[in-house]
């Protein structure tokens, strides 16, 4: 199985290359995006978390290439405006051309509407916002060009174990740690992007006052195990008067969440996926500081690499699984963080 990691810079690429990832997977977001549609992310990110320039970009892919690991590009909104597809479509052709080895989708659109020469012998991956739930849509996806499917971080591990048989010849990958949510992406309505957008809804005084929700408060990720995203971010409240245009209370902080806020790992379920056949393991998020990053593809490399010093039953796997996460991120795993609980029958956290 791969392992495949974020990156955002070309400073990002070197190091992960070189602790031995497989695979690399970013956003870029050119100027001329931006400028056009500031509040529409091309790859559900904000610009901080994307490529912005070609040049830059492509000496990522170059150090990527020197090390034999590949490069993915995603352009994978769950949906484009009509206006906006020849823009998408050039963005792809302009990344394929300075050597990106393939692009990560979501809209099946634009999948349909792009150039099918300049896409012979790239990778085509379908993305968890697509909501590949069964072998029915991954026939659907495979007839329109794809070559991978990223399975949900909903689908239990039964439920992806039999969606690849019925399809073996097309590749799957996986989340395996970092940004987990209860929720399913391709089903969701917040916005990843967390661009500072505002939303309105009344308050209980009546039509003249309204609460007014800005944009995440968080200057800088926490790290770990505190990080936040989406919709566990913490953002601020505030009335406002719309008759008078002003404001009438004290900023308040609040979450959707509460106090709790997981990151998830799936560590447990690499003995399953490699029974299985799954091509590449998928490292999130793009977001975190290059440390966290490293530090996440050296902790499922050395799970992975727990399968290769011979057989290995799933229970001694899991113990030794558990005891690499306290060394490596100081605490210990529990269900609430655990990406893949249920197994076929039984949950992990019985060993």
């Amino acid at each position: 199985m791969k392992i495949k990691a974020p990156v955002i810079n070309k400073e990002e690429a070197m190091r992960l290359c070189e602790i031995g990832v497989d695979e690399l997977f970013c956003g870029i977001e050119p100027s001329y995006w931006r400028k056009r549609y500031k509040c529409f992310s091309i790859s559900q990110r904000p610009a901080f978390a994307n490529f912005t320039g070609l040049s830059e970009l492509k000496k990522a892919i170059d150090i990527a290439h020197r090390h034999k690991t590949k490069v993915h590009v995603a352009v994978n909104a769950f949906f484009y405006l009509e206006k906006q597809y020849d823009m998408a479509e050039r963005i792809i052709e302009d990344v394929l051309n300075i050597g990106a080895d393939g692009v990560i989708v979501a809209d099946a659109v634009l999948l349909l509407k792009l150039n099918k020469e300049l896409l012979k012998g790239k990778d085509i991956i379908v993305g968890c916002d697509a909501v590949v739930f069964n072998s029915y849509a991954v026939k659907f996806y495979k007839d329109l060009g794809a070559t991978r499917i990223v399975l949900p971080r909903s689908m239990t591990i039964s439920e992806m174990e039999e969606t690849i048989r019925q399809d073996v010849s097309m590749e799957y990958e996986a989340f395996i740690i970092h940004d987990l949510c209860f929720f399913e992406d391709g089903l969701c309505a917040s916005c990843k992007e967390a661009s500072g957008s505002i939303g309105l809804r009344k308050s209980k005084e009546g039509d003249e006052k309204v609460s007014l929700f800005t944009g995440p408060i968080i200057s800088k990720p926490i790290l770990m195990r505190g990080y936040l995203g989406g919709c566990r971010d913490i953002f601020q409240q505030q009335k406002i008067s719309v008759k008078e245009g002003r404001k009438i209370s004290r900023i308040k902080n609040f979450s959707f969440w509460g106090k709790k806020h997981i990151q998830g790992c799936g560590a447990c379920a690499i003995h399953d996926f490699k029974k299985m056949g799954m091509a590449s393991l998928k490292i999130l998020d793009r977001r975190l500081p290059i440390e966290e990053k490293a530090k996440a593809v050296m902790f499922i490399k050395k799970c992975s690499d727990l399968l290769l010093k011979g057989a290995i039953d799933k229970e001694s796997y899991i113990k030794e699984c558990k005891v690499l996460f306290r060394k490596t991120f100081k605490t210990r795993c529990d269900l609430y963080d655990c990406y893949y609980p249920y197994g076929k029958s039984n949950t992990c956290f019985k060993y």
